[in-house]
């Protein structure tokens, strides 16, 4: 089982120490339920993180590269201490820890995984499949949440 500590400091935009949370969630593992591979041990799908006044948070998870099924990712949300989003982005986070998160590099387009008989594409640009009303995604590369409203894709950017 190779839990993984995740550490790192929240700063604003002048490099100043903040409060705040850092949300984990797991994605890419399609209708599968994600496991540590060779086991029945099941992966928690999210992590919360609370950074401290010094803007200091720590978080265990397990590492991508154990997980069954494979290729799944981490999408990161970073929130200031009065919960509005700062960033979000998607890192595959694998080997040894710690691991200060500053030093990861986002991952951009990931390849995903089947879900049925359906595939969606997580790469820039407009998706290609049509899949069912309200289905929705994160790009992370172009920060954009890609909705389907029946008729079309639209997007979001998030800054």
């Amino acid at each position: 089982m190779a839990l993984i500590t995740i550490n790192g400091t929240l700063k604003d935009n002048q490099g100043i120490a903040v409060a705040g949370s850092v949300l984990f969630q797991l994605t890419n593992f399609g209708g599968d339920q994600p496991r540590v591979a060779g086991t029945n041990l099941v992966v928690p799908i999210t992590t919360v993180a609370t950074a401290n006044a010094s803007g200091v948070f720590t978080a265990t998870l397990q590492g991508n590269d154990t997980i069954t099924p494979s290729n799944t990712v981490y999408q990161v949300t970073v929130r200031d201490k009065n919960t509005t989003i700062v960033t979000i982005e998607t890192y595959n986070i694998i080997g040894a820890g710690p691991v200060d998160i500053s030093n990861l590099t986002p991952v951009g387009a990931v390849t995903p995984i089947a879900i049925g008989q359906v595939v969606f594409p997580i790469t820039a640009g407009q998706p290609a499949s049509t899949p069912a009303n309200g289905t929705a995604f994160w790009d992370g590369a172009t920060k954009r949440l890609w909705i389907y409203d029946g008729t079309t894709w639209r997007f979001v950017v998030l800054t």
